[in-house]
């Protein structure tokens, strides 16, 4: 509008300056009129591009809000899965650690119980020191043990080894399938881990159960072995007895 005043133009009315020119305005020419038209739509352009560039500042504002969010978002799904690894890591070594201490436990109770086996047949095969004086011929056998006669019954497995034993195929064939780095100790010691309150209580009643009936066992063959020694010892005593007498008469 300003340009139409620097030429000398009379002013645009109202419609016009909006960009209405279906209607010609009075006292100008042509050439004015064509001028002010295409002011007009320069101005309309201008007024586009301006919608444009509003348009596009507001979706790129949108788009960067997003971004933010999505970053913050794949930031605080790292830090959990950070997390979460370091608690599998955490399990896997108890999990590891416990199944080592077991070992070492079930290694030193062995080696208890044979140290006992080896004590109790070695006092089996001792003579009664009333015996030695007897002549050769004569000489009452010491007893033979019954563990000398019967293996010692190995020591019955814990709620771990049962559920080991159950599921070792299992585990076995399913670590093939999905072609894990995982080994099989971390693999069982997870589920052993995992494994629900009711079934893990379940298994070490059944232990329970195996390691008392263990321990009966092991009562009876003690039991029947000090029956055999000091049974074969009070024969030794009266033997001995009875060749004092003889020999006194």
């Amino acid at each position: 509008v300003g340009a139409y005043h620097q030429q000398g133009m009379p002013p645009a009315p109202t419609g016009y300056a909006e960009g209405t020119t279906s209607a010609p305005v009075p006292g100008w020419t042509d050439e004015q009129r064509t001028t002010a038209e295409s002011a007009a739509a320069e101005i309309r352009d201008l007024e586009g591009v301006l919608k444009r560039l509003r348009d596009e500042d507001r979706r790129l504002r949108t788009a960067l809000a997003d971004a933010r969010r999505l970053a913050k978002k794949e930031a605080r799904d790292e830090f959990e899965a950070a997390k979460q690894v370091k608690r599998v890591a955490r399990k896997e070594k108890k999990a590891e650690k416990d199944l080592q201490v077991a070992k070492e436990k079930e290694k030193r109770e062995e080696k208890v119980q044979a140290r006992t086996a080896r004590q109790e047949a070695k006092d089996g095969r001792r003579r009664h020191p009333m015996m030695d004086d007897q002549p050769e011929g004569e000489r009452v056998q010491g007893p033979v043990s019954v563990f000398a006669e019967q293996p010692i019954p190995p020591r019955p497995p814990s709620a771990f080894a049962i559920f080991r034993d159950r599921f070792k195929e299992e585990i076995k064939v399913e670590l093939q399938a999905r072609d894990d780095d995982v080994n099989f100790s971390t693999e069982v010691s997870n589920r052993w881990a995992n494994l629900p309150p009711d079934e893990k209580q379940a298994l070490h009643a059944e232990a329970s159960q195996l390691l008392a009936e263990h321990q009966h066992l092991m009562e009876q063959r003690l039991q029947e072995d000090k029956t055999r020694r000091d049974g074969t010892a009070n024969a030794g005593w009266k033997r001995s007895r009875t060749q004092t007498d003889h020999f006194s008469n």
